[in-house]
């Protein structure tokens, strides 16, 4: 007799804003240009939020393997190396030279999002009580949608600001 799964809503999460941001970079490749990067961003930039905020701090409440605290540790700097990524492929002016760093940069998010989605959440999920990892969720996904919400205002703000 198999065993019945839920989809893990923060798995579901994930995949589908790295989705985002991976269709963001083909769109950047393809020539549309800074409004596709700074999407991206935009994405990168409340997942990072929302990972040092909320998702990190609760891998304190399990107990993780060694090797699954050397990717957890290995995963803290990640989302700073793919806003800098970011920040150089959008001073890229050369459309080969776009694309393959739009490539090379894609590989590194999907690897990201697959560490995440394969190792790390199953980790926390099996090991909390699902009273408490469906409360990490949910702070998380607010964490993720508040920082994305005030991203755009901030930026209509500041450019109020300096007009």
């Amino acid at each position: 007799m198999g065993m019945y799964r839920e989809p893990d809503p923060l798995a579901d999460l994930l995949m589908r804003e790295h989705a985002r941001v991976l269709q963001c970079l083909t769109r950047f490749a393809d020539g549309e240009g800074a409004a596709a990067l700074a999407e991206a961003r935009e994405v990168v930039q409340a997942l990072a939020e929302a990972e040092v905020n909320v998702l990190y701090p609760a891998f304190s409440l399990v107990s993780p393997r060694p090797e699954t605290q050397r990717l957890l540790d290995d995963s803290r700097g990640a989302r700073a190396d793919q806003l800098a990524a970011l920040h150089a492929l959008a001073h890229k002016r050369a459309a080969r030279v776009r694309k393959v760093g739009a490539v090379a940069l894609s590989d590194t998010l999907q690897r990201h999002a697959q560490e995440h989605i394969a190792l790390l959440i199953p980790v926390l999920s099996s090991q909390m009580p699902r009273v408490r990892y469906r409360s990490i969720v949910s702070a998380f996904t607010n964490r993720y949608e508040g920082a994305l919400v005030q991203r755009p205002v901030a930026r209509r703000q500041r450019a109020l600001m300096s007009a």
